[in-house]
């Protein structure tokens, strides 16, 4: 059996730790493949765990076997690899398996696209936040109150209408989950990234903010660092 393009499944976490993508190939009498497409880009330090496990729909016995080096962050405990990058790139995991009525093996490969840390600076200084900033749309997510608090703001979060306010000398930014529209003193204004709830935090785009408290926003693409000076 061949595989194409198709068949070849791109997987990552975005912000998740310890997440487990499962991604199984199935050894059967019609010899197929199941598995799904998972989330984007994961960060470096963050860990995926990909597994290949198999299964034979007679309950043969299989053999199974990997094809490719495992890079360094990554440990094989069976048929499946736990993997914690410590490098940014596309790293490629492909494994066979079959069963002893066919020649030809199932191959499996899974592509892990790991993206390079975002550093946000303030005046020069790095901001930390116990979360990962990450990028949609060409826009950079942070949590709503790293860069609010950083930046002198107050920050109100409304459970029950699902918004979050940032208040400072006088602007009132209001943005409500997975919306395209903020309001900013009253006026409805678009936005490229909504806000979204990921890990139990808020996330919105930094720009956005930032820009609407008075702030310079340049982006440095070499290392990946958010600038906000005035």
């Amino acid at each position: 059996m061949t595989l194409e393009a198709k068949d070849t499944m791109y997987v990552g976490i975005c912000m998740t730790a310890q997440k487990v993508i499962e991604n199984k190939a199935y050894v059967d009498s019609d010899i197929t493949i199941k598995g799904e497409m998972v989330g984007e880009a994961i960060q470096k330090g963050e860990t995926v765990e990909l597994d290949f496990s198999t299964s034979d729909k007679e309950n043969d016995e299989t053999e199974f076997s990997m094809l490719t080096e495992l890079p360094e962050g990554a440990v094989r405990s069976g048929q499946k690899i736990i993997f914690t990058p410590v490098r940014e790139g596309e790293y490629v995991f492909s494994a066979a398996v079959k069963d002893m009525y066919h020649e030809t093996p199932v191959v499996k490969t899974i592509k892990v696209n790991v993206a390079p840390v975002i550093s946000i600076k303030l005046n020069g200084n790095y901001v930390s936040s116990d979360v990962s900033p990450y990028i949609v749309n060409d826009r950079t997510m942070v949590p709503v109150r790293v860069i609010s608090e950083s930046l002198g703001a107050e920050v109100i979060w409304n459970q029950a209408a699902e918004t979050v306010t940032i208040k400072k000398d006088g602007k009132d930014i209001v943005l409500r989950i997975n919306s395209d529209n903020a309001d900013v003193n009253g006026e409805s204004v678009k936005l490229d990234a909504p806000a979204v709830i990921e890990q139990s935090r808020t996330f919105v785009p930094i720009r956005f903010i930032s820009e609407n408290l008075g702030w310079n926003v340049d982006w440095e693409q070499d290392s990946y660092t958010v600038n906000i000076s005035r």
